[in-house]
């Protein structure tokens, strides 16, 4: 297969689709009588049909919740159908992207009805079952926050599993998607007695899983999930598909089944391939009644079941199977190749593509925008910078360039009324990732005009290149009539032939006419006479020619961006149905303790980051210019135009067609370095993370530590790396030690060097440094002392190389730094459930070289082996100190009297036993006391019995772990690794290879 075979080709080539399924989802997906069955296996059909024209060309491969979304990402499958929930953080963090919405769920509670559980609340700390891999348990947990409770979950890994184990009584309730709930229930024991509670819990809209940047493919599944859509709509089944075969007329219907015109083709399809999916399948209707229709699946209150056609009040609405051209795609450059969204963040503001002579949408006075297309701009610019003016609005000489011009990359984004469209979607090079309004093409006429057959043979004024030339030609072409086009190039001009008397109508949007008309009426002064008795007297038809799915244009093959843009603009809508405004966003942010508005608002997880952008991107945005209802009511509300004209903006709990996908959600714990070397989880709880050096070749010692920084670019406090200041910032406190290996180890010494870091959360991120032959602890000193510090080397990707990258941790290596001295160095870094081991909480940090044994009680074993690489004869004790700062017995290091305080404080135990041979290797077991924080000490060349006796004459030198306490100001004691003591004999840092006595500390 050549290498640049896109997904599109390789499935054509293949000759069948393979397609990601449960295999055990009643409604959804079973296997029936050797064959699967359910409303996600008819849209893997209806696919196969599309492109093969027969519904059988399909693998089905078998998923469970933890690779519905990696089997698509990694190439197992080509696109999954398994009730996959579209959200932020699974269209963000999953390396996918989603086709339409095609089954809007909400997360329902099973209980049994004589469970006396009638809400939520009812449930208390009585077990609740989720799967593993899904949203539920993080959504369980929001909805429990609202009353001030946690739940109690039990985590199932099969659906099978869970369901036993709420038959059994192990648990009292099941939270999943309701439709999953309803369709399960007559499978279960005395069906009779178990209710879906009529609660939300949370959105669950399931939607097929498709890979990013395959753009080709993309489109076929998209437009294949709409033709099952447009065909209910149409009144299409697979019963009556023959005969409107044989006897339409229709000239929209005849395009729409590959009758007329080349839709198919755009698509690198048949032209009949929709008249293959109804065949085989059937229209959405079909499907859903095919699986759910037997079930009485719960509305919660909203009144409506969501799927159905929009005309029913329902949410499924497909974009126009229509389009054209316009010549422009030759005009189109291949730019796969980049990064819109880099380039952005790169460039430090966006451009973006406006009318710019729309008043209410886009308009131009004197270099100032205002509209409500540009406040969807300020609103990315806010999310992306912190900052609305962080923008630069193009105007396009003509519309068909609002096309050029994002595919080509001369804006990142156009928002204007472009209508999304099939042939638009395969053919120009662009994407459209949100469709943000709603709208018809509407007729203003002459007075004495009062239909459309009125109109026959006569001039009307079309925008050329848009989508009301087709829909007005077949609309006459339905009558049996024809009609004179006069073309215009731009919306702004569009009633201009009309008021000259060059047309007798005029067709486009209806907000795009109501626009215009408010504009022309504030310059009226500036027209003929009779340009103004025309404004002052016209009329609309009643025919609505169309629907109008305005999107965002993007250019195609740029998830990323097309992601970021995607959710920036479904935060306006979800602050909508939130309540959070403008006004009230800020007091939001600091007071709220409702977890999804936090979420959602950046201030905790990492929303954003999952993005690329701020984690507060939404708070920016909404603080920036509001909700989308406020900045629909500021720009139409004052233009005296009735919003319900504008068709659908409205929130779908309104009766409206604004559905929001959730933002938050539960994602597969995963551990990730990006292009800066900062690492980062992703994850709903905490992890710990487990540091092991693998191999390391160095002609001195040297450390290796992580610092937290505060994004993703290494930033903190606002200093950039590289910026002064910024080791200061680097090397303060929460700096830890990783390792401190040494390089000429005594015989027998081997071990395996770790450490590890607790409950690192997804708010954590982490930068690498190096020290080479000296301490953090030096250098924390020096910089106090505001004395030059010892080189410090920071992991930039020049010198920290990346290797073996996997969900569960990495491999780094360290082979890059000014010097030749450090050939190697190995390690790696995964999650792990392993707790630090007893004694080594505090190390790593500063001068705290120490055993804390604060949170045991009792007796502890602990067996300490000793190595040795020394000329000297050393003996190493411990003491017990009152902090982690030294003190013992409120003396503090440095203070006089503070050796005195060690003796008369130290481990009676341990009185001469940790000494050792030189390359001699030793045990020793003992019993600590639990409750007691142990520091170290080393006794240079001597014994404890030479510091006791009443000669201080013959008094050998001792260090210990707190510079202030040492006489020559040096480290002679480092943490290597947890529980693991390098010491070095000689003053003033000697030949710093902390290797004359070397303790290794297990406690059992």
């Amino acid at each position: 297969m050549p290498d640049s075979m896109n997904r599109f080709d390789e499935v054509l080539s293949r000759g069948f689709v393979r397609v990601g399924i449960s295999g055990n989802a009643p409604g959804f997906s079973v296997q029936d009588n050797g064959s699967y069955t359910g409303f996600d296996v008819d849209f893997g059909r209806a696919l196969a049909a599309a492109l093969f024209g027969d519904p059988n060309a399909v693998e089905f491969v078998l998923q469970d919740e933890t690779t519905k979304y990696s089997d698509v990402a990694q190439g197992i499958v080509d696109v999954t159908s398994n009730r996959a929930t579209f959200s932020l953080m699974n269209d963000a963090a999953k390396s996918v992207d989603f086709a339409p919405i095609n089954f809007y769920d909400f997360q329902g509670i099973l209980v049994k009805s004589d469970s006396q559980i009638n809400t939520l609340a009812d449930i208390n700390d009585q077990p609740i079952g989720v799967l593993n891999g899904t949203n539920s348990g993080q959504n369980i947990r929001n909805a429990f926050a609202e009353f001030n409770q946690s739940p109690n979950l039990v985590r199932f890994d099969t659906a099978d599993a869970l369901y036993a184990a709420y038959e059994n009584g192990e648990i009292v309730a099941i939270s999943t998607n309701a439709s999953s709930l309803v369709a399960r229930i007559p499978t279960l024991s005395n069906p009779s007695n178990h209710q879906v509670l009529d609660q939300i819990v949370a959105k669950e809209p399931f939607a097929m899983v498709i890979p990013e940047n395959e753009s080709e493919f993309a489109d076929v599944v998209e437009w294949v999930n709409y033709a099952t859509f447009q065909a209910d709509e149409f009144g299409i089944t697979s019963a009556n598909l023959n005969d409107i075969l044989a006897t339409n007329s229709n000239p929209i219907i005849a395009r729409f089944l590959g009758q007329a015109g080349d839709l198919g083709a755009a698509l690198g399809l048949a032209n009949d391939f929709v008249v293959n999916i109804i065949a085989s399948v059937g229209n959405y209707e079909e499907i859903y009644q095919r699986h759910f229709g037997s079930f009485n699946l719960p509305t919660f209150n909203l009144g409506r079941n969501l799927n159905q056609d929009a005309n029913e009040f329902g949410l499924l609405l497909s974009p126009p199977f229509a389009g054209s051209t316009g010549g422009v795609e030759d005009e189109l450059i291949d730019n796969d190749n980049r990064n819109v969204l880099q380039e952005v963040l790169d460039r430090g503001y966006v451009i973006i593509g406006v009318e710019g002579n729309l008043p209410g949408l886009s308009q131009e006075v004197e270099g100032e925008f205002s509209g409500f297309n540009v406040e969807l701009g300020r609103a990315i610019a806010a999310a992306l910078f912190g900052d609305p003016n962080a923008v630069e609005f193009v105007v396009q000489p003509s519309f068909l360039d609002n096309f050029t011009a994002t595919a080509n990359g001369e804006v990142d984004i156009t928002i204007a009324p472009i209508t999304q469209n099939l042939v638009r979607d395969a053919s120009l090079g662009v994407e459209f990732p949100l469709l943000f309004g709603y709208d018809g093409q509407a007729i203003i006429a002459a007075p004495g005009i009062t239909e459309l057959s009125d109109l026959a043979n006569r001039r009307i004024s079309l925008v050329e290149g848009s989508t009301s030339v087709q829909n007005i030609e077949d609309a006459f072409a339905s009558i049996g009539e024809t009609f004179e086009p006069v073309f215009v190039d731009s919306f702004d001009t569009i009633l201009t032939p009309f008021l000259n008397g060059e047309a007798d109508a005029a067709s486009i949007d209806f907000a795009i006419i109501l626009s215009q008309l408010i504009e022309l009426n504030a310059r009226k002064d500036e027209l003929s006479p009779e340009a103004v008795e025309r404004l002052e007297n016209y009329v609309f038809l009643d025919d609505v020619l169309s629907k109008e799915t305005l999107a965002f244009v993007t250019d195609e093959n740029q998830s990323e961006w097309g992601d970021v843009v995607r959710w920036i603009g479904y935060s306006l809508m979800q602050a909508e149905e939130f309540g959070i405004t403008g006004e009230n966003v800020a007091d939001l942010a600091a007071t709220s303790t409702d977890p999804d508005i936090r979420q959602f608002l950046g201030v905790e997880g990492n929303l954003g980051e999952s993005l690329g952008i701020p984690n507060d991107f939404a708070l920016n945005a909404i603080a920036a210019v509001g909700n989308y209802g406020q900045i629909l009511e500021r720009e139409f509300g004052v233009l005296g135009i009735d919003l319900e004209q504008l068709g659908g903006a409205q929130l779908y709990s309104e009766g409206g067609l604004l559905y929001p996908p959730p933002f938050t959600g539960e994602v597969s714990a995963m551990l990730d370095i990006n292009a800066n070397n900062i690492v980062s989880f992703q994850g709903t709880d905490t992890t710990n993370l487990l540091f092991t050096l693998m191999n390391s070749q160095a002609a001195f010692p040297y450390e290796v530590g992580v610092y937290q920084v505060d994004d993703a670019q290494g930033t903190i406090n606002g200093i950039a790396p590289g910026e002064s200041g910024y080791l200061e910032a680097a090397l303060r406190s929460q700096a830890q030690v990783i390792f401190s290996p040494i390089a000429n180890q005594p015989q027998g010494f081997n071990p395996t060097l770790n450490r590890i870091l607790e409950e690192f959360s997804s708010r954590d991120r982490l930068g690498f440094y190096l020290i080479q032959n000296s301490t953090t602890e030096i250098v924390q000193g020096n910089i106090a002392a505001g004395v030059a510090p010892p080189q410090v080397f920071f992991g930039t990707p020049d010198s920290l190389e990346v290797s073996e990258l996997t969900g569960d941790g990495f491999q780094l290596v360290w082979d890059e730094i000014p010097t030749d001295e450090l050939d190697e160095l190995i390690f790696t870094v995964e999650m792990t459930n392993q707790l630090r081991p007893k004694g080594a909480e505090s190390q790593g940090f500063g001068e705290q070289e120490i055993l804390d044994l604060q949170s045991l009680t009792g007796k502890q074993s602990a067996t300490f082996t000793l190595h040795r690489e020394a000329a000297y004869n050393n003996m190493v004790s411990f003491y017990e100190i009152d902090s982690l700062t030294g003190d013992v017995n409120g003396v503090k290091p440095g203070e006089s009297g503070y050796l005195d305080a060690v003796l008369d404080n130290r481990v009676l135990a341990l009185d001469g036993q940790l000494a050792v041979e030189n390359q001699g290797e030793k045990q020793v077991t003992v019993e600590l006391d639990g409750g007691t924080l142990l520091a170290p000490f080393i006794i240079i060349d001597g014994t404890l019995e030479e510091l006791l006796d009443s000669d201080s004459g013959n008094d050998p030198s001792v260090y210990f772990p707190y510079l202030g306490a040492n006489g020559d100001g040096f480290d002679h004691i480092r943490s290597l690794g947890d529980n693991v003591f390098g010491f070095e004999d000689l003053p003033n840092g000697g030949d710093s290879d902390y290797n004359d006595m070397l303790i290794q500390v297990d406690i059992a």
